[in-house]
């Protein structure tokens, strides 16, 4: 794990708090809607961080290789195995940066506690 991505993913989360909190809520700032706001970004961010990291990821795998077999005949050509295909997908994703993305959730969600405690 880098901190320096922790600290970036952080902060955009942040931002991207900021801005569902005055889409939902305009500028009326209290404790309690700053705290809801970072607790959906950094909840969905958990969510799906946690499921890529247990390999959720090759459920989508297999389904997108199976659609794409049926659709198009030059797939199955290039893939004639799903061994084949989730090779060379993995090949392409070398930087996970689930870890960083959990850690900083997790941040933002007892971030999110203390204020609704506070509110």
């Amino acid at each position: 794990m880098r901190i320096p991505r922790i600290l970036i993913m952080l902060v955009i989360s942040i931002i991207v708090s900021l801005l569902i909190h005055l889409l939902m809520y305009g500028t009326n700032f209290t404790y309690q809607h700053i705290s809801d706001a970072l607790f959906v970004v950094s909840g969905i961010t958990f969510v799906l961080s946690v499921s890529l990291m247990i390999g959720a990821f090759e459920l989508l795998q297999g389904l997108g290789y199976t659609f794409r077999v049926f659709i198009s005949p030059d797939f199955r050509e290039r893939y004639s195995t799903f061994v084949e295909y989730k090779n060379e997908k993995n090949e392409v994703n070398k930087s996970p940066l689930y870890k960083e993305a959990a850690v900083s959730s997790l941040v933002i969600i007892l971030i999110a506690w203390i204020l609704a405690g506070v509110a």
